[in-house]
């Protein structure tokens, strides 16, 4: 069964006005035990029990956020099944929150929304005291709204620095580290002072009011304990002393998880054992000795901004998987709907909160969006193991059938698919087999074949999409890449390699022609020096030209662009592209043009 999650409880829209629906029918709470929410100019999730200490999760910012999606989900799930009513949310100007951070000029901002979750999880959830547990500077911000509530039990601080000016540091010594790494080379500082870390642009007014961010040196808290949990090495001795002055008492544990889960998320691993540490040590929730104060009954709405509305549906046939439908509200409405598909394990926000940015610009173009999440991946119900992701599975392939058959009961019958990475494979994969999908456009795709049986073809594959090599003729970089891999493979196995990369080579560019025959339209995109342009060689000949002479396909190259268009510019060169390649599916003028420079 396809249905709306139970929607948001109160819309900011660009006036900072509401608009109220009926409430949440109480079976739909009890059977998803849990609901997407608005509160001022936040988006969130709840999580209901029935205790009465909520508990309220602060989270991180760009990367410590998208890494830790899935498990601060789990967490959420753990303290709810503890008997803790959850809010975990989005600050203004993150992840699905309504606004742009540009337009946040204090951290202030991000203070105050702790508070404002603080008030709606005591009305909506009716409980009296509160755990507030942050991540990152999240724990920062917890840590400065505990100083002014006498309402806080406890506090739960993973991986929080002591300062604002700390962290500050940390992310410009980060972007040291990675600005001519592949994946995110992006510059420290831009020309204006602002930061751009992994794809996120931290305005320098917000900047600078990070790096003053500081505890107050006499605050008393009314949390009567507090959990620091710290990566192996950090130092704690600053924290844990103005927690222990602060009249709290301190315990003080390793995140040992940490560098497994700090990482790219495709690469980042759920930090199970930590969630497990810290709900062991809030311990379950005190049964109730008097009856709990009533819960205001969550109203429904949608979440508007200027030119586009959000509602967020839950999918598939168990109702597991999530999405943000963001559709314009002016112009004749199309039935078509674009779809953006995860890239790894990078939650439906997407890279330096590209997602965001591109459906809500889509939707000012006219067009409807879908930014959703696999089963493994952000607000979506991991697996039952949460082992690595199957990026290039046939499993992928029918969640995005899911994600269209949803669509369809909300009266889509068109469908525009788009992905970067693996999320382009799962694009191009699920496009040319089905006669619903009017558009294609992939993104730095590395693949465009895959098979998990295809043991002579996936080290080749790896070796030509990870390595930069001379553009020389497809057989002789086929012949040194086997011979590179596969020195001790007979050379019957490598003839039958070969004669199985021909055939699949055929087989794609005719899938291909006949999507473009049925009126398909196909658009991929690379950095100018991306490593998987020579694999894309072998697929479609020199510089692409068998694709581009396939009517309706097209290549267009950006210069300097990392593999996750982290640069605010090169996100905007896709934005235009990708809008401009929709536009002409749907039939529209001819707008921006790709460029063929490969």
């Amino acid at each position: 069964m396809w249905a709306d999650a139970v929607a948001v409880q109160r819309c900011v829209t660009a006036a900072g006005s509401a608009e109220p629906e009926p409430c949440v029918n109480a079976d739909d709470w009890a059977r998803l035990g849990k609901a997407p929410v608005i509160f001022g100019a936040c988006a969130g999730w709840l999580h209901s029990a029935r205790g009465r200490t909520g508990v309220v999760m602060c989270p991180g910012f760009g990367l410590h956020d998208l890494a830790a999606r899935q498990s601060w989900s789990l967490m959420a799930d753990r303290l709810a099944s503890a008997g803790y009513p959850t809010l975990r949310f989005d600050y203004r100007g993150a992840g699905d929150a309504p606004q742009d951070l540009a337009a946040i000029r204090s951290v202030d901002a991000w203070i105050a929304d702790v508070h404002e979750a603080a008030e709606f999880l005591k009305i909506h959830a009716g409980v009296d005291k509160l755990v507030l547990v942050g991540l990152s500077i999240g724990g920062l911000i917890a840590a400065k709204a505990a100083e002014a509530r006498r309402d806080i039990a406890d506090l739960i601080l993973l991986a929080a620095p002591s300062s604002g000016k700390s962290f500050i540091r940390e992310l410009r010594l980060s972007a040291h580290v990675t600005r001519k790494d592949h994946c995110a080379r992006v510059a420290a500082a831009a020309p204006d002072g602002s930061l751009v870390i992994a794809g996120f642009e931290i305005p320098k007014a917000f900047a600078d009011s990070l790096s003053g961010l500081a505890l107050a040196p006499h605050a008393t808290l009314s949390a009567a304990r507090a959990l620091l949990l710290q990566p192996a090495g950090a130092d704690s001795a600053r924290l844990t002393a103005w927690l222990g002055q602060s009249g709290c008492r301190v315990d003080v544990a390793e995140f040992a998880d940490f560098a497994s889960f700090m990482t790219a998320p495709t690469l980042s691993r759920p930090f199970l054992a930590t969630v497990a540490k810290a709900v062991d040590w809030l311990g379950p929730a005190a049964p109730e000795s008097s009856p709990r104060k009533a819960a205001t009954p969550l109203p429904r709405s949608k979440v508007r901004g200027e030119g586009w509305t959000e509602t967020t549906l839950t999918m598939g046939r168990d109702g597991t998987l999530i999405g943000v439908l963001c559709e314009p509200t002016t112009g004749a409405r199309r039935n078509a709907c674009v779809i953006m598909l995860n890239s790894g394990r990078d939650p439906h926000v997407g890279w330096g909160r590209g997602n965001v940015e591109t459906a809500r610009l889509l939707a000012t173009n006219g067009l409807a969006s879908l930014r959703a999440d696999f089963a493994f991946v952000g607000d979506s119900q991991p697996d039952a193991t949460c082992a690595p992701c199957p990026l290039y599975t046939a499993a992928v392939t029918a969640q995005v059938q899911d994600f269209m058959r949803a669509l369809e009961t909300r009266g889509y019958e068109a469908f525009h698919l788009v992905g970067s990475c693996s999320g382009g494979y799962a694009a191009l994969t699920a496009g040319l087999a089905d006669t619903r999908v009017k558009s294609i456009a992939a993104r730095n795709l590395q693949r465009l074949l895959y098979r998990i049986d295809d043991r002579v073809m996936i080290p080749l594959n790896e070796r030509l999409a990870l390595s930069p090599q001379p553009r020389k003729g497809t057989l002789l970089r086929l012949a040194r890449g086997i011979g590179y891999r596969l020195l001790d493979t007979s050379l019957v196995a490598l003839s039958r390699g070969l004669t199985k990369l021909l055939l699949q080579r055929e087989r794609l560019q005719r899938r291909v022609k006949e999507f473009s025959a049925r009126g398909g339209r196909v658009l991929l995109v690379y950095a100018s020096a991306h490593p998987a342009l020579p694999y894309l060689e072998d697929m479609f000949g020199a510089d692409g030209r068998d694709l581009s002479a396939i009517p309706n396909c097209s290549i267009a190259t950006v210069e300097g662009a990392d593999h996750n268009f982290g640069d605010p510019a090169h996100r905007q060169r896709w934005n235009d592209l990708l809008i401009a390649h929709v536009l002409q599916s749907e039939g529209a003028p001819r707008g921006v043009q790709p460029e063929r420079s490969l």
